[in-house]
């Protein structure tokens, strides 16, 4: 009689193998993706940040809690 795994034609340690890949892949993309969020943010409201103080706070955001200190050049 054959066993599960020649009837199913899988192989466990290569199976295992490429879903462990597939989730690292997965994590790690995701992080990155997490990290361009929040650059993305953080430009933004640096740009807001910037039109506030130059329209003397009648446009803009004025200064949040929770966002890095703004370089204005």
């Amino acid at each position: 009689m054959k066993s599960r795994q020649e009837i199913s034609g899988i192989q466990v340690l290569p199976a295992i193998s490429i879903l462990l890949a597939v989730i690292i892949i997965s994590l790690v993309l995701g992080v990155t993706d997490a990290q361009d969020d929040l650059a993305a943010k953080q430009a933004q409201y640096c740009e807001l940040r910037g039109i506030y103080e130059a329209t003397d706070s009648e446009y803009g955001w004025p200064k949040l809690q929770g966002y890095e200190e703004c370089d204005y050049d």
